[in-house]
């Protein structure tokens, strides 16, 4: 059982908030979590993914259109692929022909279709409704598999806050060997203050 500590903190232009601390009874550890990890719990924590086998030169992709709001995106990549491939990631991309939509998943499932993202999603593969995108720069390129890492995941101390109001095309683009791969995207929507 945690015993709540209570104190008050001042912030800017001394207002102040209590804040409510919890340490365990029996071992005195101060009990908290991640800022991600609190995003889950709010339902502000959201996830896209595609996942399919590649041969030859085929390519998937994930677009995603990023809201021009209040909130901003913080965007944690994980590709998985076991023989070669490159990654990459185009921002500002003016459109996108083809992609199927894919509704983008709550990481707090009981609130699934209650607090939603702001974004919007497409997917597609080689055969399989491919993303082709207009415009767009390249931000993020990634060679993997065959002798380099086997997959590339970017942690929450290496997230990217994306730019509101941006298209963003997620692709992966395979080498000769056919294998599995799977694009996976985690983020949180954090609300912009005293910016």
């Amino acid at each position: 059982m945690a015993i709540p500590i209570k104190y008050t903190l001042q912030g800017d232009a001394g207002a102040t908030n209590p804040v409510n601390l919890r340490v365990d009874k029996s071992t005195d550890t101060l009990q908290t979590i991640t800022y991600p990890h609190h995003e889950i719990h709010a339902g502000s924590h959201f996830y896209v993914y595609r996942t399919g086998t590649l041969g030859n030169g085929e390519v998937m992709t994930v677009g995603l259109a990023n809201a021009d709001t209040g909130k901003e995106m913080h965007m944690f990549m994980g590709f998985d692929v076991a023989a070669a491939c490159t990654v990459d990631l185009l921002e500002d991309v003016t459109s996108f022909a083809g992609g199927a939509a894919f509704t983008i998943l709550n990481n707090h499932r009981n609130l699934q279709g209650i607090k939603n993202s702001g974004a919007t999603c497409l997917t597609g593969a080689t055969g399989d409704d491919l993303i082709t995108p207009t415009g767009g720069n390249e931000i993020y390129s990634q060679v993997l598999g065959a002798g380099n890492r086997s997959g590339g995941t970017m942690a929450h101390d290496s997230e990217i806050i994306m730019k509101r109001g941006s298209n963003y095309l997620y692709r992966i683009t395979n080498g000769s060997t056919a294998q599995g791969v799977s694009i996976i995207l985690n983020w949180y929507e954090h609300t912009v203050r005293n910016q």
